[in-house]
């Protein structure tokens, strides 16, 4: 028996056991959202399993779906309705898939038309498209189907979520409808594609390229772009870049710190990506405790974050004051969204979150009283960004003011031109090995020192996670500062009550342990540790800390190095062991510690010089 006939073997017994594991755990099954499972590893990608909703969406039985390509949705939908364009793509889309038995060189022709069209995926292994599609009875309908690359015990497939559009679709040509109606099935994707997750988390290894996970959010803005269906609420973030480049908006604070002139050997700039300890260990310093014998004051936060900021200084909302220019994102956790806007007669970029006020209140007391249990505290996110404004702490953004009418509270604070650090990974052209390490390097020692510069002054982030970091970039000197943001789950108190913040790949273990009290400061760098194992690899090493997901169990019963060597990269057939350098899978190691009494510190002046820090580790030199 030749090689490649053992491979074939071994590789049906697997799939067997994948779909004996499917039938047995029904809770894919079962759930309501539409969902199937494609095996781009047999001819014409057969579906292999289906949910109920995708029966109830398309009329056929179970029995008539599994073991057919899913065109079979074509089936009585005339010509003239077929997005050709969209059959061509999805066929590109599997015949790149990891693993595809047919032609691993796609036709050139083939590619270099795909890439000339506006709906050309730029995010690996996923891909949005809307069709026109049949059900058994002949009934036509618009479907959003989400198509993302997945490996379950290490073996690749092809998830499928779908989403019915409302039968105005057709007849809409109102594009502010258009939108709206885009926009919810996009949400609705997202939602569900959640859930599919922590489902199959439950019974297998899964592995898929990093999402995003504010909860809940919509799908990344590059969806958008993708899906070439006019969704322009989605594109204010790169529109927003785009002109901030151009202006080169740091705001006022920022462009202080900038501009701050050093000697050449004690500023080290590397791939662009500004990495001056000297400066911000100067400010440090004068901050923490080690200042008190030179008779300075340490800065430490006050008890209370939302005291940071004078609830009787909000300002009158006026139209006169910024000019809309388009919204960057949902703000769902507020209720709101956030916007890019203008100043006028300024001209200068800023971020306004807007909040309705009967959510947020008039002040920290009254949303406490209406809101008793919300850990997201938005009078605290805006008193603790004022306090750090306040001692010239540099990773953080501007806060510049707090405006109401009478339906809306908006807080506006400097733009970032740089996006989100999630979105700077996603676009590294470096693939995981020592040229990505040296990209990211420069950022990750940035933001640990942030993080650390927080705890010596007596504040917990709670929600540290690649969203939550954003970056600022200058054109002039081609620097990047990161910034960090959402401090409405942040608290004075280190040693916290076990309380679960923050988002399900980055939360400590220790948030549901059986320990009643646990040290803030290390929940925190774990956290970091994720968010580093995160740009290092675009991956996140478990999809939560707080279930029976699989990856994670493994880890705790062996340890993170020896999950490393076991687990693959999504585009190769290396463990991550064999790809990443041995000093940052130390560091990892050390970061992601599930015992936090054994954990790396950041440093904190709390820990003393006994306890190991990340900056006593290698990779960090």
């Amino acid at each position: 028996m030749c090689a490649g006939q053992q491979m074939e073997i071994d590789g049906s017994f697997q799939l067997q056991d994948i779909v004996d594991a499917i039938s047995q755990h029904d809770e894919l099954l079962k759930l309501d959202l539409s969902v199937t499972v494609a095996d781009p590893l047999q001819q014409d990608c057969p579906l292999i399993a289906c949910s109920n909703g995708f029966t109830e969406l398309t009329g056929y039985a179970v029995g008539e779906i599994v073991g057919r390509n899913c065109r079979f949705l074509l089936d009585g939908v005339p010509d003239q309705f077929i997005d050709h364009d969209t059959r061509l793509r999805c066929r590109h889309y599997v015949s790149t898939t990891k693993g595809y038995p047919g032609d691993p060189t796609p036709d050139e022709t083939i590619t270099e038309y795909l890439k000339a069209q506006p709906w050309m995926t730029t995010r690996p292994g996923e891909v949005i498209c809307v069709q026109t599609n049949a059900t058994k009875t002949g009934e036509l309908f618009k479907n959003m189907f989400y198509m993302k690359q997945v490996e379950l015990n290490e073996r690749p497939f092809i998830l499928g979520l779908q989403a019915k559009l409302p039968e105005a679709w057709q007849d809409t040509v109102d594009q502010a409808r258009l939108t709206a109606f885009c926009h919810q099935a996009f949400v609705r994707l997202g939602s569900n594609m959640r859930a599919v997750e922590e489902v199959l988390s439950r019974h297998f290894w899964y592995s898929a390229s990093a999402r995003r996970q504010d909860a809940p959010k919509t799908l990344m803005p590059s969806f958008a772009l993708q899906a070439g269906v006019g969704l322009a609420v989605l594109r204010g973030a790169a529109i927003a870049r785009d002109l901030a480049a151009k202006e080169g908006d740091f705001g006022d604070a920022s462009a202080k710190w900038s501009r701050r002139q050093v000697s050449d050997t004690s500023t080290a700039t590397t791939n662009g990506i500004d990495d001056a300890d000297v400066d911000e260990s100067s400010w440090a310093r004068n901050t923490t405790q080690s200042s008190v014998g030179s008779g300075r004051q340490p800065r430490v936060a006050p008890a209370a974050l939302h005291e940071g900021f004078d609830a009787a200084s909000v300002q009158p909302w006026s139209a006169d004051l910024f000019e809309t220019l388009g919204k960057i994102e949902d703000a769902n956790r507020n209720h709101g969204s956030v916007c890019l806007m203008k100043t006028i007669p300024e001209g200068r970029l800023v971020a306004v979150k807007r909040m309705p006020n009967a959510w947020i209140q008039d002040s920290h007391r009254g949303f406490e009283e209406w809101h008793p249990h919300e850990t997201e505290q938005p009078w605290s996110d805006i008193g603790c960004n004022c306090f750090l404004n306040s001692v010239g702490y540099p990773y953080c953004m501007q806060f510049l003011g707090v405006f109401r009418d009478s339906q809306t509270t908006s807080v506006v604070t400097e733009f970032a031109n740089g996006g989100d650090l999630f979105q700077w990974a996603a676009e590294l052209k470096e693939q995981p090995g020592p040229e990505r390490e040296a990209r990211v390097k420069p950022l990750v020692r940035q933001i640990m020192h942030g993080v650390q510069c927080l705890h010596n002054m007596s504040i917990v982030h709670g929600d540290l996670s690649m969203e939550n970091v954003l970056l600022s970039s200058r054109e002039d000197s081609g620097s990047t500062r990161a910034r960090l943001i959402d401090f409405g789950a942040a608290t004075t108190e280190r040693f916290v009550s076990k309380r679960a913040t923050g988002k399900p790949s980055y939360q400590a273990p220790e948030m549901f342990g059986d320990e009643c009290i646990r040290d803030g400061f290390l929940s925190d760098a774990f956290s970091v540790g994720v968010v580093l194992y995160a740009m290092c690899l675009m991956d996140y090493p478990w999809l939560s800390t707080s279930g029976a997901d699989k990856c994670f169990e493994y880890v705790k019963a062996k340890g993170l190095a020896a999950f490393l060597k076991k687990r693959k990269l999504l585009t190769s057939k290396q463990s991550m062991s064999e790809v990443i350098s041995p000093e940052l899978r130390v560091l990892l190691v050390g970061l992601l510690e599930f015992d936090p009494s054994k954990r790396l510190t950041l440093g904190e002046d709390a820990f003393g010089s006994d306890r190991r820090s990340v900056w006593d580790e290698r990779w960090m030199q």
